[in-house]
């Protein structure tokens, strides 16, 4: 029995690390296309940067890929070995949520 069990907490593993690359890699992606519509937008404004400023659609991009990623840190905590991979996930998911707070604060902070 304790061979199933050690199998199975292999595959788990194995599996929730893989999901965790897929959703940090649909992260990668959003983030690469706000950026490029963000890019379209300044060539549509002819580099006119105080319209650029209200523009939105990138901090939104990147809040959404920050959260997309915390889902990913979220799921590495079910696999976290030993107290010292906790503790790393853990800081990564403080940072990034201090960070996206910071882009939504910005956010609002033009909106006004």
């Amino acid at each position: 029995m304790s061979d199933f069990i050690r199998s199975f907490q292999i595959y788990f593993s194995d599996f929730v690390h893989f999901f965790a690359l897929l959703v940090e890699l649909v992260g990668v992606l959003v983030i690469i296309v706000s950026v490029l519509r963000a890019v379209k937008n300044l060539f549509a404004q002819k580099f006119d940067f105080e319209q650029a400023k209200s523009d939105p659609n990138l901090n939104a991009g990147l809040t959404k890929a920050l959260e997309i990623f915390l889902a990913g840190e979220i799921l590495m905590t079910l696999v976290a070995e030993d107290l010292k991979m906790l503790a790393h996930v853990g800081a990564l998911v403080v940072i990034r949520v201090a960070i996206a707070m910071v882009i939504h604060w910005e956010s609002k902070q033009e909106e006004k």
